[in-house]
């Protein structure tokens, strides 16, 4: 009997295949349990006593969840000391388990993200307050941007189209942040709506967990594939992509 042996290989091949693909399943369906696990118990404690800074002390009374994404949460708060005296100072407190920076290379990255982010200051850009790092999870205290992302607030117009004025206020507003950006040899690498937070009427670039410095030697291909400039499959390190990307939403929201 003849074996058509090309026919065995590409069995094996898929058989392979198929067997890796459901063990890369079940890791990221364990990765998940275990992050949602850690929020839920790390959520007992702070929405009871709050977040205390180990660098200033203040503690952070947490309101209410604004949201999540792979490695964080984000927490509408106000530090105690304003609320004792009945003022009102709220912020955006993004949390990232020190559980989900685990590895070394992981947890470089979140400090890349707050080095790069808390060095800047301009009106179309997430300021970035304070930060600090415990043994439970690292902390940033951010602008609090009222009226959420763009994705979310564009869902209340019909077909979620902006129209004319609306989208180019925010698509100038987006271009004068990304300009201070790139004057300062700092490439985002993630813009989209979700990541264009708004605030009294102000559009303002938020999330650097993707931000890169032009001289690192860092060519990983990332951002949001719906997206990302086909120039930054090949160059990632270019100020360009990110044109492209605002030139995508404009067309989506107008």
């Amino acid at each position: 009997m003849t074996l058509n042996t090309e026919s065995t290989r590409t069995t094996c091949l898929v058989a392979a295949n198929e067997n890796n693909n459901l063990s890369e399943a079940k890791t990221k369906k364990d990765s998940k349990r275990s992050i949602e696990e850690h929020f839920e118990q790390l959520e007992k404690t702070i929405f009871v006593e709050g977040l205390t800074s180990v660098k200033t002390q203040d503690t952070y009374v947490i309101q209410n969840s604004l949201g999540k994404g792979g490695f964080a949460k984000v927490y509408k708060a106000q530090e105690r000391s304003y609320v004792n005296r009945g003022l009102v100072q709220t912020v955006a407190l993004k949390v990232i388990p020190k559980t989900r920076v685990s590895r070394p290379d992981q947890l470089q990255k979140v400090k890349r993200e707050i080095e790069l982010q808390s060095r800047c200051s301009h009106p179309n850009i997430v300021q970035m307050f304070s930060n600090w790092e415990s043994k439970s999870c690292v902390a940033m205290v951010l602008d609090y941007c009222e009226l959420g992302s763009l994705s979310a607030y564009s869902k209340q117009f019909d077909n979620r189209i902006l129209g004319f004025e609306r989208s180019a206020t925010v698509i100038k507003e987006v271009l004068q942040g990304l300009k201070y950006l790139h004057q300062r040899g700092i490439i985002h690498r993630d813009i989209k709506p979700a990541n264009i937070l708004l605030s009294m009427g102000r559009a303002m670039i938020a999330d650097f967990g993707l931000a890169v410095e032009k001289h690192e030697r860092e060519f990983t291909i990332c951002g949001t594939p719906n997206y990302i400039s086909p120039e930054g499959m090949i160059a990632p390190l270019r100020f360009k992509p990110a044109i492209f990307t605002c030139s995508v939403f404009a067309t989506d929201s107008y």
